[in-house]
């Protein structure tokens, strides 16, 4: 009889709130013959490692790629600080495939001022390649105009959610990611940016009062900006979750205007360095603002952080972390309203020192 194996969570099982069935929330995988077509391997790659460990001489080996695959190695930062990394890498090219990596690895040319400009590259990749060459923005301000030719008033959304291994609410399924929190901001022409939040406070479903406020604080007209595509994800996921709101949701989710992909083919600045995160474009756009005054600064920690606070009985430690949370969130939403703005007016800007896509 053969026994044991790997037991997974089912991400399609959907809790009914009342009784988990743990039979449908785990999967059981046989592996027994996947695991003896391996044995051989992990022995042998057992005593390599071993070998290693017992010698005072680390190896010889080049940090790359594999130091972050399949996740990043925390002795990346050892490994390489008596290397000279150069200032830009080629790693900053935009979806730079392994074949034309390893064509310029051949070439010894790690840095992307020194790719020839023959060498092909992708549109995107030779934006890139163009900023940095000539250490200068690229522009294309007629796709830039967009960002002034928006319905307003132009509100700014975010969502910040927790996931649950286990589910807890009636209709939700492993790691479903519920909101506990949004932020909106709001342009009317000629007024100062109004901003308005709802952060859940209880432990139960925090979404069927989020919907409500949510629907209050967005109006029923005007664009809805968000930098990604995760707040229509979570809108979507509304739907899903109170049928009985689905029109105004639907009505919603036709409102947002994800700009991201529209700043990834319409601008670039060299320190941005590859990387389109808000975290990235936020504080190259806009220098003197930023996110390193905040005691919560990035999403996982976000959620920690709620669940931390709705589980302590410290009155002034879920006070504290509840406003923490909520500047994490009105953060966001003024970093994409200022993000509009700034390149709102570069597209109305000619300037000799920029590179112009449109042209």
């Amino acid at each position: 009889m053969r026994e044991g194996g790997v037991l997974t969570l089912d991400k399609s099982y959907v809790f009914d709130g009342t009784t988990l069935d743990l039979d449908a929330l785990f999967k059981l995988h046989d592996v027994l013959e996947e695991a003896e077509e391996m044995l051989e391997t992990i022995q042998e790659l057992a005593s390599e490692m071993q070998s290693v460990v017992a010698t005072d001489i680390p190896p010889e080996i080049n940090p790359g790629d594999h130091c972050k695959t399949p996740y990043p190695c925390s002795y990346l930062d050892h490994c390489s600080n008596n290397i000279q990394l150069p200032d830009h890498g080629v790693d900053e090219l935009f979806r730079l495939t392994a074949r034309r990596r390893q064509e310029l690895a051949d070439e010894n040319i790690i840095e992307i001022r020194d790719i020839p400009s023959e060498f092909p590259l992708t549109k995107r990749q030779q934006i890139v390649r163009t900023a940095v060459v000539e250490d200068r923005e690229v522009i294309n301000h007629k796709m830039l105009s967009k960002f002034d030719a928006l319905e307003r008033p132009i509100r700014h959304l975010d969502f910040e959610t927790f996931s649950l291994a286990i589910p807890r609410f009636a209709g939700t399924r492993p790691y479903d990611a519920i909101p506990f929190l949004f932020s909106v901001h709001v342009e009317r022409k000629g007024t100062v940016a109004a901003h308005t939040d709802y952060l859940y406070q209880g432990s139960d479903d925090p979404r069927p009062v989020l919907v409500n406020q949510l629907i209050k604080a967005v109006g029923n007209s005007g664009t809805i900006c968000t930098f990604g595509s995760y707040e229509r994800r979570v809108v979507n996921g509304l739907i899903e979750a109170i049928p009985d709101r689905e029109d105004e949701l639907r009505a919603i989710d036709e409102r947002l205007f994800d700009f991201l992909p529209l700043i990834r083919l319409a601008y670039y600045h060299p320190d941005l360095r590859g990387s389109f995160s808000l975290k990235s474009v936020f504080p190259v756009l806009c220098p003197d603002q930023g996110y390193g005054d905040l005691a919560i600064a990035d999403g996982q920690f976000a959620a920690f952080q709620y669940l931390k606070a709705l589980q302590t009985n410290d009155t002034e430690e879920r006070r504290s972390i509840f406003k923490e949370l909520r500047d994490y969130c009105k953060r966001d939403t003024l970093a994409t309203l200022r993000i509009r703005q700034v390149l709102a007016k570069k597209a109305k800007t000619k300037s000799s020192g920029v590179y112009d896509l449109s042209t």
